[in-house]
């Protein structure tokens, strides 16, 4: 039927894509930014999708960086998120040290709001985020981390930031909190404003080099285990977390539209097949059959994108 062939490309569609997401609230405030919609779609050309073994598709990020960046207003509201957690799946390339998250001023001279890794050196480095007041001529750090270093080997990284504290979870378990050394109350976003993936522009040299799966920056500084499973983790789960998958250029409002219980099962197995009835033969019970089936629904079960949960979406059956 004509309603089967655009269910079986949304299919297609959304097999092994890295992250896509922008979410919104009831009252259309971006409340969710994923990776795809930071770097842009299509993404530039220097950075390459690869599947990566361990973690499925990811971006790869060279010596070239991720092009000029986005105009960040475009994304994110005019006043940043005061409160926010910033979700990374990254794999480093190396031990030096390379931006993973920035938004700098137009003149890209100084990283607004960012997350940065140090290099590394004795086993350690730094997850450092950056917060520079309006007027400053120089990068600041607002906070900063310390860990292992992280150079050849996937790790899920998170930074909340609630208030004046913030809180680093490596692999989905809190390991160290601080108080900022400055408040990111009311920052401003300029108009002109940049936003980049695995750089900072003009503003900051060090960009990273390595591999991304996942990248989410939220306006909710909660961080739990439940955002940090994979989708073969999640398979036996049915329910939706109160999000959706929206595809770039239409972002998808979040309550009442997707959130909380399912609108149905899984899509059900399809029935075991018959020999079909002979020509212009039929009885009143099949016409009836026939008559159901064509004004029925079902919903089709989009499996979940790694980091993304699923949405029920009902299609009229063919």
């Amino acid at each position: 039927g004509a309603t089967g062939a655009p269910r079986a490309g949304l299919r297609r569609s959304l097999a092994g894509e890295v992250l896509t997401a922008v979410f919104l609230s009831a009252d259309g405030e971006v409340v969710e930014v994923g990776l795809q919609q930071l770097l842009g779609e299509p993404p530039p050309w220097q950075v390459a999708v690869v599947h990566d073994p361990a973690v499925g598709p990811a971006y790869e990020f060279g010596e070239d960086g991720s092009g000029g960046g986005q105009a960040a207003r475009s994304l994110l509201p005019s006043t940043f998120f005061q409160d926010f957690s910033l979700l990374v799946r990254v794999r480093p390339a190396s031990a030096r040290a390379g931006v993973l998250f920035a938004v700098t001023d137009p003149a890209q001279a100084v990283v607004s709001v960012g997350v940065k890794l140090t290099a590394a050196r004795g086993g350690r480095q730094h997850l450092q985020l950056l917060y520079t007041e309006p007027g400053a001529t120089d990068t600041r750090s607002a906070a900063s981390f310390q860990l292992p270093a992280l150079d050849g080997r996937w790790t899920r990284l998170a930074l909340s930031v609630d208030g004046a504290y913030a809180r680093l979870f490596v692999d989905c378990k809190e390991v160290q909190g601080q108080p900022l050394a400055h408040s990111l109350h009311d920052l401003q976003l300029e108009p002109d404003a940049r936003l980049f993936v695995a750089q900072a522009g003009g503003a900051d040299p060090e960009k990273f080099q390595g591999l991304i799966s996942e990248l989410r920056l939220r306006r909710d500084p909660r961080v739990s285990p439940r955002q940090c499973q994979d989708e073969d983790e999640d398979d036996d789960d049915d329910g939706v977390s109160g999000h959706c998958l929206a595809r770039a250029g239409a972002p998808l409002l979040l309550p009442p539209l997707c959130s909380g219980t399912p609108l149905g099962p899984r899509l059900p197995e399809a029935p075991p097949v018959t020999s079909p009835p002979l020509a212009g033969v039929g009885t009143e019970e099949d016409l009836r059959t026939e008559e159901v089936e064509e004004s029925t629904t079902v919903p089709l079960f989009i499996p979940r994108v790694r980091g993304v949960c699923a949405c029920y979406i009902c299609h009229r059956a063919t």
